[in-house]
């Protein structure tokens, strides 16, 4: 293929009798490569050091590996799995004293890293609060223990123990956080599956290893299931801190445009505090957190609010690259908690939101093949296939052409202003964030469903 050429349109359908073939055909064109750091984690995304060093995807979030890690060791990819779980044990580790201050006095402020320097597992110089990202650091090390891939020893069972011990120190069912999307410290559904999925499973592996713990993991669970389902009767995704909703949404930013009646109305009542419908509740969709009709109405919910012609939006006004993101936030600012940029961004949530302009990720497609695919496996639905196929092809079709030569997902889509043209217009690009790793690990599990629902048709007709 010539350098930079289009890539012409892969289709899932026409691997269907040679499924395998398909990830041998994105490995050859670059899409699935994987570039450790020194630890065994990886970065978000794997940029030019000068990139990489300005918008702060050189570092390696806790919860980007977790996903990395479970992919790369489910897809046969054993050792750089082992050395993901591994690093984040030890991270555990070095933070023992922290984790048993939080224990000892509720009242503490330490709190676990969220994100690391890959080399040296340094912990990055701001102190986020994330509760998924610490039940991430639980969840993965417990499966591969729990199957006796990971070999425990007796400092890391005690510093995953010790941080179950923090998470229910905290009172994490309804503690804020700055959530999976790092915006704003609220009370997330999403955190709180994420941190089940993590208590489940370590709780799990310390019954296989017998190895005693003088938790109550049941309680802790209960806590979770109730803190969540508070949260989604106020048909929300997540709360302030305090659990009290606001009455009344933020104040648009005064705008000279003349609007119709449907659209101040729209606008007027649109309040991004109040969020409704939100992508990262797939996470815990994919394990196996949430109640079966739970499940499937998030699933739902995402594709009927937000599936975008490119990718899925996080949430309705996700001002996440947005358009005029880049005019309003220097490449340094985009993964930090540059203060008050969030509020800048809020101001302008409620014409995102009206516009359907949020910015469109490649994470998400990935993550329901994989969805209508355990429901094929279940129900032997032709529609459950059908949609596998679709949310696969749709994911392919996010590949880019890069100057190298190779083909990337990136992070999302957005809408930039179009240059010499009236603001009003917009041109769908690539972001900066390519390619993304995250989105990677996804498409590795929907490429395996993807062989085995090929696998199993394929026997089913011979």
């Amino acid at each position: 293929m010539a350098h930079n050429e289009a890539l012409p349109p892969l289709r899932a359908e026409d691997y269907l009798d040679r499924p395998y073939q398909l990830r041998q055909d994105l490995e050859m064109l670059g899409a699935l490569e994987f570039e450790a750091h020194a630890s065994g984690l990886y970065p978000a995304s794997a940029l030019s050091p000068q990139m990489g060093q300005q918008t702060g995807m050189r570092y390696d979030w806790f919860r980007d590996n977790a996903h990395v890690g479970a992919a790369l060791y489910a897809s046969g990819n054993k050792q750089q799995g082992l050395n993901v779980a591994r690093a984040m044990v030890t991270v555990l580790q070095d933070n023992m004293p922290g984790l048993n201050e939080v224990v000892r006095d509720k009242s503490s402020a330490f709190r676990l890293p969220v994100r690391v320097d890959g080399d040296t597992l340094e912990r990055d110089a701001e102190n986020r609060v994330q509760h998924d990202s610490t039940g991430y650091m639980l969840w993965l090390p417990s499966n591969l223990m729990a199957s006796h891939a990971l070999r425990p020893t007796a400092g890391g069972l005690e510093a995953m123990a010790q941080t179950v011990r923090y998470l229910r120190s905290l009172e994490y069912w309804h503690d804020a956080d700055a959530g999976a999307w790092e915006e704003g410290e609220r009370i997330h559904a999403s955190s709180i599956a994420v941190v089940m999925a993590g208590i489940r499973d370590a709780q799990c592996m310390f019954e296989r290893l017998n190895y005693e713990t003088a938790i109550d993991f049941t309680e802790l669970l209960e806590y979770g299931r109730y803190g969540y389902q508070q949260i989604f009767a106020q048909d929300v995704t997540s709360m302030p801190p305090g659990n009290v909703l606001p009455d009344a949404p933020l104040p648009l930013r005064e705008t000279p445009l003349s609007m119709d009646t449907q659209t101040s109305q729209f606008l007027g009542n649109f309040d991004i505090n109040k969020r409704r419908y939100d992508a990262a509740l797939l996470f815990g969709v994919a394990m196996n957190v949430f109640e079966s009709d739970e499940a499937r109405q998030i699933v739902a919910d995402v594709k009927a609010r937000l599936l975008r012609p490119r990718g899925i939006a996080r949430y309705e006004g996700d001002t996440y690259w947005a358009p005029g993101f880049k005019e309003l936030m220097k490449p340094q600012e985009r993964t930090t908690s540059a203060p008050g940029r969030l509020e800048m961004r809020e101001q302008v949530a409620a014409g995102v939101a009206y516009t359907g302009t949020e910015a469109q990720w490649t994470l998400f497609d990935p993550l329901l093949a994989v969805d209508s695919a355990k429901q094929y496996l279940l129900s032997g639905s032709g529609s459950a296939f059908e949609e596998h196929l679709m949310f696969l092809n749709r994911h392919l079709s996010q590949l880019e052409p890069q100057s190298d030569g190779t083909y990337k997902w990136p992070e999302a889509r957005y809408y930039e202003f179009a240059p010499n043209r009236a603001r009003q217009k917009y041109s769908l690009n690539p972001n900066d964030h390519t390619p993304l790793l995250w989105t990677q690990a996804n498409s590795l599990y929907a490429l395996k469903y993807f062989a085995m629902i090929a696998t199993q048709r394929k026997m089913a007709t011979e």
